[in-house]
């Protein structure tokens, strides 16, 4: 199964070599490691030579590859090159980078209240309420802040550009039009949300529905500062909520101190608080809709 990383982590890349087909594990007398993304080298040459690969047993070679923080997300390739008795092969090891999330559980159980309250607030409850506010920050402001992979499946109308529903397309992993793959090369998205392939079109079909798209969409490659506090602060709420006397419509509270009142969603905003409503104002970007 191909490895998975997140962007801006780490991933240990490793690499078997033997002597020939069905034969043992063998050192090369020359090893070197690159990385490719849509066939455009990202990094390296890296050499064992140089130290920076390291071998951790015979013929078994590893190096920690780290993902830079705004790699786009999609199939990246580790390109092994090896000389094992004069003779020069090339392997290649396959990864998928995937995007990052707004936040941490952990960062969440920092929060006040939550900090040293596991009994109450489990790591269950956190977890809902971070997938419930990220769901609900991307809904409201129409896109998401990380690149994520999408599938679409769409109609061809016999021009060069077609809408796949997801605004802020940034790379095109692959397409199939009536099940054939394409060549995706110099294929790119715009940010409302349209699929552009300078080489052709996308012809139209009888039965409607004959292409079909992998790409990466979303509106930054790393979550603004806002928006990631937004989630934080949205998922304490909910899940501060979870335990709550307090009906979610209610308008006041009373206590000891006094009523006080509470924020409604609708009235000033899509949620309950105010300072999160701000961010999603800000941040809901304006696309052109399209005809």
């Amino acid at each position: 199964m191909t490895q998975q990383v997140v962007q801006g982590d780490p991933i240990n890349l490793t690499a078997n070599f033997y002597d020939g087909p069905g034969g043992i594990l063998s050192d090369p007398s020359s090893v070197s490691l690159s990385i490719y993304h849509d066939g455009s080298l990202v990094d390296g040459p890296y050499t064992y030579a140089a130290a920076a690969i390291t071998k951790v047993t015979t013929g078994v070679y590893r190096y920690a590859y780290t993902v830079a923080a705004e790699a786009e997300v999609g199939s990246w390739e580790a390109r092994w090159t090896v000389v094992i008795d004069a003779v020069t092969t090339v392997g290649t090891e396959l990864f998928e980078v995937i995007a990052g999330g707004y936040a941490t559980l952990t960062e969440i159980r920092q929060l006040d209240m939550l900090a040293g309250n596991v009994d109450a607030y489990t790591d269950e409850m956190l977890q809902e309420g971070l997938d419930w506010a990220t769901q609900r920050i991307e809904d409201e402001t129409g896109t998401s802040w990380v690149y994520r992979t999408h599938t679409a499946t769409v109609s061809g109308n016999g021009t060069n550009e077609v809408f796949v529903r997801r605004p802020f397309v940034r790379t095109i992993t692959s397409c199939t039009i009536g099940g054939i793959a394409q060549a995706v090369t110099g294929w790119f998205g715009t940010d409302d949300g349209m699929v552009v392939r300078p080489d052709g079109v996308f012809p139209i079909s009888a039965t409607g529905s004959n292409v079909e798209f992998v790409f990466a969409a979303g509106a930054t490659a790393t979550p603004p500062a806002d928006i990631r506090w937004a989630v934080r602060t949205l998922a304490r709420w909910y899940v501060l909520n979870l335990l709550s006397k307090a009906p979610d419509n209610a308008l006041s509270v009373a206590g000891e101190y006094g009523t006080v009142q509470l924020a409604q969603p609708g009235k000033y905003g899509p949620t309950s608080l105010p300072e999160v409503n701000a961010v999603i104002a800000r941040r809901s970007p304006r696309i052109p809709g399209v005809g």
